[in-house]
């Protein structure tokens, strides 16, 4: 047998472990081959945790998602059109039988999947959410194509339900479900376009299941080359047209929605409460009201951006104040931008309503707009005098960026040149000035067929 420890060993070894700084002398009641396990200190206030300092990696987009109504920065009357179609599709007498097909249809960042989840929360239904899967095993004897997942997710939601999971309530749906496509299979492949189409018209002639489609406008930017070397209008592009089968496009079973993008005063509003809601009562990394502004205006109506961007600018550009306002400033509006495209009769308008240097500026604009429209005036700089033959077309220079008109044009210039054809008369004053307008247009045509005979002549590089 060991021998047997003295008691000064024991108490020896009890005080090398002690947390405190004082002495430590074990109680009497105790035996004495007790060994004593050691509590850490509590810790002291610098070394207590500091929520601020918690690094989130979580966008703020999923992290303050809205769950009501009033968190929406939605118009009101969009949200009412779609509760109005969805109480219809469950509790509507005469027109259930009809709400079979909602698309909701806007530009990126609108609040259409977002007016949805809250009014599934408020209408207690279940979303049915279809997503496109990544993780296809190729090699796989019985591999299934995309297209044949989604037949098969299709049939199955339309006829069975779902088992609630452990963190719903029983009363959380009612037994209420929605199908949601917004993850689109790739709809610019023929055959699977005509299986997608085929699944959907299957869907709305056996099933009662609402199924709801969200489509992001993307307009038709942009030239597209054939086969030729001709340019013409680009008609890969996804919207209601292209999604929904042509023998139902003209029944009742379908219901469109387009969502406008968000109105400044209501992006404001959900901003405000974003940071709130964030930051509480503490000033530490507040973003200022001119950022926010700045980040209101280069959103361009996409609410998801704006976020984003206020997360940016509130992590990177804290110390923005130690520089220049005015620097900071074209930093934030530079950063933050949102690439977009204008409205086409927005556009047609531009060129119609040509603003030019020393204009006089509009009583309706508010002052920081009129304000702007001043700066804009000072910066722009005569263009070169014309040549003797053209010194009828002299004028003074126009506000209009050419460059930046075009990167915003939401059509080719094909179209557009149509549209001027069409709109051009309302704003001539003479049959001369037609007659110059047709002539330049002509040109325009002209040139774009010598333009693209110059493309397809060019021989093709391997590379």
């Amino acid at each position: 047998m060991p021998p047997r420890k003295s008691k000064n060993t024991t108490l020896r070894s009890f005080k090398d472990v002690a947390p405190s700084s004082q002495e430590a002398v074990p109680p009497k009641h105790l035996p004495k081959r007790t060994h004593f396990v050691p509590i850490p200190p509590p810790p002291t206030l610098s070394q207590a945790p500091k929520k601020r300092e918690q690094s989130d990696d979580r966008l703020w987009t999923d992290v303050y998602s809205p769950k009501t109504e009033h968190q929406l920065s939605v118009h009101k009357k969009k949200i009412n059109a779609v509760r109005g179609w969805l109480l219809d599709a469950f509790e509507g007498l005469e027109l259930k039988k009809y709400r079979k097909l909602l698309i909701l249809s806007g530009p990126a960042g609108c609040g259409k999947t977002a007016t949805l989840r809250v009014l599934s929360r408020e209408l207690r239904f279940r979303i049915l959410e279809w997503q496109n899967s990544s993780e296809d095993a190729f090699g796989d004897d019985n591999y299934d194509s995309l297209s044949g997942k989604f037949v098969a997710f299709m049939s199955r939601a339309s006829e069975f339900t779902p088992l609630p999971s452990s963190l719903e309530s029983p009363q959380s749906h009612l037994g209420r479900q929605v199908i949601l496509l917004e993850d689109l299979p790739n709809l610019l492949h023929g055959p699977t376009l005509q299986i997608f189409q085929n699944a959907i018209t299957q869907h709305i002639e056996t099933s009662d299941v609402p199924l709801v489609i969200i489509i992001s406008d993307l307009g038709s930017r942009g030239e597209h080359k054939d086969e030729e070397g001709r340019f013409s209008r680009q008609t890969d592009t996804i919207n209601a047209r292209t999604v929904v089968p042509p023998s139902l496009a003209q029944s009742p079973y379908i219901t469109q929605i387009e969502f406008n993008p968000i109105a400044p005063t209501l992006m404001r509003q959900g901003l405000k409460q974003l940071v709130e809601s964030h930051y509480g009562d503490s000033p530490d990394g507040r973003p200022t009201k001119e950022t926010i502004e700045l980040i209101v205006e280069s959103s361009n109506g996409d609410i998801r951006n704006a976020i984003i961007s206020l997360q940016f600018t509130s992590t990177t550009l804290a110390d923005a104040k130690k520089q220049r306002k005015k620097k900071s400033s074209n930093l934030i509006a530079l950063i933050t931008r949102r690439e977009h495209s204008l409205a086409l009769f927005h556009l047609l308008g531009k060129i119609l309503y040509n603003k030019r240097s020393g204009d006089p500026i509009s009583e309706s604009l508010s002052k920081k707009e009129q304000d702007r429209e001043r700066e804009l005036d000072k910066s722009l700089q005569p263009g070169l005098p014309l040549p003797l033959h053209h010194f009828q077309f002299q004028r003074r220079t126009s506000r209009v960026d050419i460059e930046m008109l075009y990167a915003d044009s939401p059509v080719d210039t094909s179209l557009l040149s149509l549209y001027l054809h069409q709109n051009y008369h309302q704003f001539c004053e003479d049959v001369e000035q037609c007659g110059g307008v047709i002539d330049a247009l002509s040109s325009i045509d002209s040139m774009s067929e010598l333009v693209s005979t110059d493309f397809r002549c060019q021989p093709q590089s391997n590379t």
